[in-house]
């Protein structure tokens, strides 16, 4: 069976986190918003803050 997405494991801080690429999400998800308004929004919504590791 074939993977929807690569999940690479990224270290952020000291914690190793899960994650994929963003623009194929975007991709993927066939959103209608360009991404730099799709992707903007995801992070507001999630609480992501620049130079900020969620604990």
């Amino acid at each position: 069976m074939r993977a929807l997405f690569l999940i690479e494991s990224v270290k952020m801080g000291a914690k190793a986190v899960n994650s994929i690429n963003a623009r194929e999400l975007h991709e993927r998800l066939h959103s209608k918003q360009d991404f730099s308004t799709w992707i903007k929004k995801r992070l507001e919504v999630c609480g992501v803050r620049e130079g900020k590791v969620r604990r």
